[in-house]
């Protein structure tokens, strides 16, 4: 259980149980391994600082997920001229098949709101409720742009020719 104090305990235990989650989020929205630890650290610090302000309308876990998330859109509006991935980048980026690679990339095509869907979703395996908490937005407009961000993405992978 994680306690609301200031403490070096608390933001150890903060940071081990949501740790790989916002990895895993941030890259999913980035594409790329080494900017999505930078951006991890940098949400967890300002969590850490901010934490007084969390005022329990939601879970820790979906507080967290939200001010990773606006890191993680911080990051991308800055670097929107970004060129993209290298190939040593997308190698360490540990991909292991082609469909995989080709999921990677229609994602990182989509618009970014249409990917943190996608991302909060199946990466994260966050169900609509916590969705709609993360984003500040209504269950029934999470599942209406969830329909929509996979009929775009499966439009995508069609075209490359993958039979989804």
């Amino acid at each position: 259980m994680i306690r609301l104090g200031k403490s070096d305990e608390d933001f150890q235990e903060l940071f081990r149980t949501q740790h790989q989650r916002v990895r895993r989020m941030l890259q999913g929205m980035t594409g790329n391994a080494a900017v999505a630890e930078e951006l991890t650290q940098e949400s967890f610090l300002k969590a850490w600082k901010g934490l007084a302000y969390f005022g329990l309308r939601s879970s820790l876990k979906t507080w967290v997920y939200q001010v990773a998330l606006n890191t993680g859109r911080d990051w991308l509006r800055s670097h929107k001229n970004m060129a993209p991935l290298t190939e040593v980048e997308a190698a360490a980026a540990v991909v292991k098949t082609p469909e995989q690679q080709a999921i990677q990339e229609a994602l990182l095509g989509l618009k970014e709101d249409v990917r943190e869907l996608l991302v909060l979703h199946y990466y994260e395996g966050l169900d609509l409720k916590e969705i709609s908490a993360v984003l500040k937005i209504p269950v029934g407009t999470v599942k209406s742009r969830l329909f929509t961000a996979k009929g775009l993405l499966r439009e995508d992978l069609l075209n490359k020719g993958f039979d989804v």
